[in-house]
């Protein structure tokens, strides 16, 4: 439950990315998310 509340809570964000063209198809939106906020990934590729 606490992860699709988080979801919610970034879809406003993302939907916004996507109408003004930062995210498209084939963008990585973890990754942009992330790098945005100044944050790495715990567990790199």
């Amino acid at each position: 439950e606490s992860t699709i509340n988080a979801m919610n809570e970034e879809l406003p964000r993302i939907q916004e990315q996507v109408y003004y063209g930062h995210i498209d198809s084939h963008t990585d939106v973890l990754e942009k998310l992330l790098s945005e906020n100044g944050y790495v990934r715990y567990n790199p590729r």
